[in-house]
């Protein structure tokens, strides 16, 4: 996938330049995209690469190919909110998101991006997803963006502290909120994504449009929850979906023979309703926009850094 596009393995390549780039005095704020995001988590390991534009690049990438202007995204374990941040900036002033986190502390960072930025729909929720409602418990790690819902996941010395967060169902949020049309689904929640695709079951019975849905599967999860992956496969495959590669699509994956965690892009198939309108397409000019930013060293911010430059100009060009 990288060899076949130039401006995403540019922006790889600008990631691991960037890992080396100190951080300014925290906190600091930074527009993404016209959206200010605050950044204060100095002790996580991902805080720099997303100050510099550089986390999660294949996820950020599907975003980007997946959601427009006016679209609405839905962000389930937004964590600090970062990829929130990024969906509202692509979705603009006439988009929506909707952004769930359980964790206080971290629901917290969520509700302060939706104070920085008054002029965008983001609406964060305090819950976590999954196929009943009710109440249940999540661990807290030590470490940003692990907690899990899945008991047994995490070792006791990864685990913090323990607490009660409330659950609801997808679908019934979609229901209640008259939120016809999804455009796009994003699921990182620490193996728990079966409940909660599970919980979107009513949805994807009665949507006249299903959206891709970009979702992390951890495989040593599901025996943990008392699942099989094949489960995962067939209940997607049920309702209309078969699981693809990030970012584009291209080629499909068998996620009965996971091994290790991956994200994976569940694609309506073309039987599905509303598959075609997701046909994608790498126009001509994301690669005229690498060959400009290329040659001056804006696009990789190494304008100032000939040497890297000059070597990074050969790479891009050799594709």
């Amino acid at each position: 996938m990288v060899s076949r596009d130039p401006l995403l393995f540019s922006r790889i390549v600008a990631g691991k330049i960037n890992a080396c780039r100190k951080l300014p005095p925290l906190p600091a704020q930074r527009r993404i995209n016209n959206i200010i995001f605050e950044f204060d988590t100095g002790e996580f390991w991902g805080t720099r690469h997303m100050y510099y534009g550089s986390y999660a690049p294949l996820i950020v990438e599907t975003m980007r190919r997946f959601l427009h202007r006016g679209d609405r995204f839905i962000d389930v374990g937004a964590n600090i909110g970062y990829l929130s941040a990024i969906g509202a900036g692509i979705v603009g002033k006439s988009g929506e998101v909707h952004s769930f986190e359980p964790v206080p502390a971290y629901f917290q960072k969520l509700q302060k991006l939706v104070r920085l930025n008054p002029d965008y729909t983001i609406v964060a929720k305090a819950c976590a997803l999954g196929e009943t409602q009710g109440m249940a418990p999540i661990q807290v790690t030590t470490q940003i963006g692990q907690n899990t819902m899945v008991h047994g996941l995490k070792t006791s010395d990864q685990v913090k502290e323990t607490i009660e967060v409330p659950v609801i169902r997808l679908d019934s949020y979609l229901e209640a909120k008259g939120l016809g049309e999804v455009s796009l689904v994003k699921i990182d929640a620490q193996g728990f994504e079966m409940p909660i695709l599970k919980g979107l079951c009513n949805y994807f019975e009665q949507a006249e449009f299903l959206p891709p849905i970009i979702c992390e599967i951890i495989p040593r999860a599901y025996p943990l929850l008392g699942y099989q992956l094949n489960e995962l496969s067939d209940y997607m495959e049920q309702h209309g979906y078969q699981a693809r590669n990030v970012p584009d699509a291209s080629r499909a994956v068998d996620i009965c023979n996971l091994k290790h965690t991956e994200d994976i892009l569940f694609m309506p198939t073309k039987a599905a309703r509303g598959a075609a309108r997701h046909e994608q397409v790498c126009p001509q000019g994301r690669i005229d926009e690498l060959r400009s930013g290329c040659d001056s060293g804006t696009l990789l911010g190494i304008r100032n850094k000939p040497a890297l430059l000059m070597g990074a100009q050969a790479q891009v060009r050799s594709l």
